[in-house]
């Protein structure tokens, strides 16, 4: 698919596809240097439902995320992508009781319960070869 059959399926976002897994760990995507560096980030996500404004006016479509990858290694026309977390390891792990420990959660909303409408699609986080990928932020 070229870069505007893309488009037209996935998103304006849309820079290209999965086109090889190497390893749970590594994958391959069809965009190279015209669009990415070492050390951008991309997404492989999912399109999902539509999402309408209260007049129905088309918002666009919702997508879920599958992962955020680090593009590793770039050619021409592709670039190797991997799934890398960066840690702070603070010389005071020993001791750990001192070092603040930053914990998320998600918290209930106080909604009426009349007006919930949940996403229709079984999203999934397995990525496979054709997903679609983005430039992430």
């Amino acid at each position: 698919m070229n870069i505007k059959q893309l488009r037209d399926k996935y998103g304006s976002e849309c820079i290209g596809q999965v086109i090889r897994i190497l390893s749970d760990k590594e994958i391959i995507i069809n965009v190279g240097k015209a669009f990415l560096n070492v050390g951008d980030t991309i997404s492989v996500y999912e399109v999902g439902e539509e999402i309408f404004d209260l007049d129905h006016t088309s918002l666009g479509y919702f997508e879920h995320v599958k992962n955020t990858l680090e593009v590793v290694y770039v050619t021409p026309k592709f670039s190797i992508c991997q799934n890398i977390e960066s840690t702070i390891e603070s010389p005071l792990n020993i001791l750990s009781a001192f070092s603040p420990v930053t914990k998320k959660e998600t918290l209930c909303l106080d909604v009426n319960q009349s007006d919930l409408s949940p996403l229709q699609s079984k999203f999934t986080n397995t990525i496979k070869i054709g997903d679609p990928v983005k430039k992430s932020d």
